[in-house]
């Protein structure tokens, strides 16, 4: 557990930057984002599902650090490095929890920006969580076996470009073995899957705003047993 103190030494105040990628500042402040001016960094916390503070990871705003692939690190302040491991938590759990609870449904998010993004979508009713990449561990398995939900929705970066190529077919198949096997006997499984071509390959399905995200939600595929 990381002292809240930490996080009194930056700013209220949030990048333009993400208010162009679809993330209001009433989303950000539900999260906690603030601004390290004097480094050019966004200040991510990330807590456990009780509200612990438990690590704290920066986003470069630097080309030069971003361009050297310094792009999400872990907080770096006085000495101190504020890392943790990913895979035990799901980030935005905390914040989301009660809109979880009460829409039974709950959607994994690669990264950060797309889990804000979706609360932004809808005026902070989201019930998006960020995995921290395309791995899914037995901890986070835990968190979710642990909510009382009907519905695990998958909605990974795409990483491919044509639906029907040797990539889409492997990032399917991925999907199955990393996120469906595990989550199927607990709830439905469902996969945001992009099969209109809405998206950039590396793009989130968060990323395009909140009309290419309502079709690809609307057109969700379930790939649960139960889901048919």
């Amino acid at each position: 557990v990381v002292d809240e103190k930490v996080l009194n030494v930056f700013h209220n105040s949030y990048h333009i930057s993400w208010v162009k990628d679809y993330i209001k500042p009433s989303t950000m402040k539900k999260f906690g984002i603030k601004l390290d001016i004097l480094n050019q960094r966004i200040i991510i916390p990330t807590r456990g599902s009780n509200g612990d503070l438990i690590g704290i990871r920066a986003r470069s705003l630097n080309k030069e650090m971003v361009d050297k692939g310094f792009k999400y690190m872990p907080l770096k302040h006085n000495g101190v490095l504020y890392n943790f491991p990913m895979g035990s938590v799901l980030y935005g759990l905390y914040e989301n929890m009660e809109n979880i609870k009460r829409i039974k449904k709950i959607v994994l998010f690669e990264g950060e920006k797309s889990a804000l993004a979706l609360d932004s979508f809808y005026n902070g009713s989201g019930i998006g969580v960020a995995v921290g990449g395309s791995s899914f561990s037995s901890k986070q398995l835990d968190l979710i076996k642990n909510l009382p939900i009907e519905e695990v929705v998958i909605a990974l970066d795409k990483e491919w470009e044509e639906v029907g190529s040797p990539l889409e077919k492997y990032y399917a198949e991925k999907i199955k073995k990393v996120f469906r096997d595990k989550l199927d006997p607990y709830c439905n499984v469902s996969v945001i899957h992009d099969m209109e071509g809405l998206l950039e390959e590396k793009d989130s399905p968060t990323d395009k705003g909140f009309d290419t995200w309502q079709r690809l939600w609307d057109n969700r595929l379930y790939i649960s047993e139960t889901g048919g």
